[in-house]
């Protein structure tokens, strides 16, 4: 799995290349004002409306975050970033060919972006009283259900985000459109939670003319997380640093 660098002063895509980012929501009391100041009304306003101050805090941190790495693709400042929402409220850029995609675990956010194609991402916090049967019945197609029978009981939580995880992330790059549980029994793919690259399969066959691969991201311990990739593609992962 590919380990989490320094990001260089210039960031550049094209040619392939995605960049992951991995971010701590917990920036500190001090950078969380700052972070505040970064976003639109209408972010304040739906940070507001969440019950819990932790989530609160989450909320905001992601989303600053967010505008900080945008403003820095873009060449302009965080707070002038126009970033839009889509009906089903999912944050998306006014011009289009810079994509990226969002996710959340607790105090841990992934983000992927990419320049003229589609990328997903997703991360997971692993957890064991989870009914893993029930929902890999609902939600897998038959091929994962049954390679997930097949494990022995101790890897089953681990083999089981993984899959979730992969079947998120390439949800999200397909625009995540179908309705989510007949989209993602549509296809299929490995349930192994190490392996560095996995394969897409859809109806029995490897995925259609726009071929797709999953990459195991390693978001650190207690979590799964992958990314979603049109081949071919030069992932790359940084940590991001709150600016002091």
């Amino acid at each position: 799995m590919m380990e989490w660098s320094t990001a260089p002063p210039v960031l550049e895509l094209g040619d392939g290349r995605v960049h992951v980012w991995r971010v701590s929501l917990a920036p500190g009391r001090d950078r969380l004002g700052r972070a505040w100041e970064l976003l639109a009304p209408p972010e304040r306003r739906r940070a507001l409306r969440m019950r819990f101050p932790v989530h609160r805090a989450r909320r905001v941190a992601s989303r600053a975050a967010l505008r900080i790495l945008l403003g820095r693709y873009l060449g302009i400042a965080p707070a002038e970033v126009p970033i839009v929402l889509e009906p089903s409220g999912r944050p998306v850029l006014a011009d289009a060919r810079l994509r990226f995609s969002v996710a959340h675990a607790g105090p841990l956010a992934l983000y992927a972006f990419a320049a003229d194609r589609a990328v997903g991402i997703d991360i997971e916090r692993l957890r064991r009283e989870v009914p893993f049967e029930r929902l890999a019945a609902r939600f897998f197609a038959a091929a994962e259900v049954e390679a997930l029978g097949a494990l022995p009981p101790g890897v089953v939580p681990a083999a089981f985000f993984a899959c979730w995880t992969r079947k998120e992330a390439l949800f999200k790059a397909w625009g995540g459109e179908g309705g989510l549980v007949p989209a993602l029994k549509r296809f299929a793919v490995g349930v192994a939670p190490r392996e560095p690259r996995v394969s897409v399969t859809l109806g029995g066959e490897p995925a259609p003319s726009e071929r797709w691969e999953l990459a195991t991201l390693d978001a650190g311990p207690g979590f799964a997380a992958a990314l979603a990739i049109e081949i071919p593609a030069a992932p790359t992962c940084f940590r991001f640093d709150w600016p002091a």
